[in-house]
């Protein structure tokens, strides 16, 4: 079955110290920092704070966070005896905490889809600063109802090639037309709420605001073949379909999708990739 990653178009990069958060607010060295570590921070305090200050949970229980990177702070900030203020730590977070290195982590491949998950980076507390820590964590968070993290019971390493990637894929509600078909019309969802298609990370500029069920399966089959493989594609009756949408520049963009017949109504889960 079925499955992509798209984190690189849409990933909400959240700095781990905002403007207007309390510059003193506690928190452990990060000098034992580990990859794949679970944090379960309950308060918008804790996420927010510049560092980590609450022990390590098993991700096999409740938690909200989980280290996907670890880094030493280079540069200038990195000579400084006294640890940067909030708006210096926040601006090192796109550079040390990279979209590249969380799919690596999540295990997205070109066809995976990611959405609905945000980046959080920790550094060491002002006096581990001052003795010399420089190593910071990069955390991952699925984003929750008002922009919490919602809490999770499993580990996010390698989760793409699982069911659980479902709450963090990419997903469409289409209107369902005769003959088994969907319009090409949509609204995004995760693919752990009722959703008709799934999408599998291929974009594609259009000419026009409108696109044909003709020009979506010729354009995006390519991309179906590689997520799925043609074998699963025939075996599960899976259909291409796709969803045009405005971009903010102006323009138009398909995006490509996979699903089943439409007279079979909505689906809750998740396709793994299954390439050929």
């Amino acid at each position: 079955m079925v499955q992509w990653v798209m984190l690189a178009l849409g990933v909400c990069l959240t700095a781990a110290a905002l403007a207007g958060c309390d510059e003193t607010q506690p928190g452990a060295s990060t000098a034992d920092a580990r990859l794949g570590v679970c944090h379960d921070l309950q308060y918008s305090q804790e996420v927010t704070a510049a560092s980590d200050a609450n022990p390590a949970v098993s991700c096999t229980s409740t938690h909200t966070v989980q280290t996907f990177a670890v880094g030493q702070v280079v540069g200038k900030f990195a000579s400084w005896r006294t640890r940067p203020d909030q708006e210096a730590l926040q601006s090192l977070t796109s550079t040390m905490c990279t979209v590249d290195a969380l799919r690596a982590f999540l295990g997205a491949g070109a066809r995976d889809s990611v959405t609905g998950v945000s980046i959080h980076a920790y550094f060491p507390n002002d006096a581990a600063w001052q003795g010399g820590s420089r190593q910071a964590s990069c955390d991952v968070s699925v984003n929750g109802s008002g922009g919490a993290p919602r809490p999770i019971g499993f580990s996010l390493k390698g989760v793409m090639s699982k069911p659980g990637s479902a709450m963090i894929r990419t997903c469409y509600r289409q209107k369902p037309l005769p003959g088994g078909a969907w319009t090409l019309t949509g609204t995004s969802t995760t693919c752990d709420k009722p959703h008709s298609s799934q999408d599998i990370n291929a974009w594609l500029m259009l000419s026009g605001a409108t696109a044909t069920q003709a020009q979506v399966t010729r354009l995006c089959s390519p991309y179906a073949t590689q997520f799925a493989g043609s074998a699963v594609m025939k075996k599960d009756q899976l259909e291409v379909t796709g969803v045009v949408a405005a971009e903010s520049n102006g323009t138009y963009s398909l995006h490509c999708a996979i699903g089943g017949d439409s007279s079979h109504g909505d689906i809750t889960g998740v396709l793994l990739a299954h390439n050929d």
